[in-house]
């Protein structure tokens, strides 16, 4: 885990920071880190919601990942 007080993509650049790989949970920082690094491994692992509303935002997103090249996991899909 990686606790910042700016946002992350600001956090990493002004930081130097070079991942190579990286994980979150909807987070469209993603999409930012994926054009700033490119070359590095992105996951994103998903969570169910029963609320309908939350849960279509949630796979618009996640189409917008599957495009970027972002890995898409179901929690699920783990255990």
């Amino acid at each position: 885990m990686y606790e910042t007080e700016v946002s992350v993509e600001v956090d990493f650049v002004s930081n130097k920071l070079y991942p190579s790989m990286v994980f979150g949970f909807g987070s469209t920082a993603m999409l930012t880190l994926k054009m700033l690094y490119p070359e590095a491994i992105f996951y994103n692992f998903v969570f169910h919601s029963q609320n309908q509303q939350i849960e279509s935002g949630y796979r618009k997103i996640e189409d917008e990942f599957t495009l970027f090249g972002i890995k898409v996991t179901e929690i699920e899909n783990l255990i």
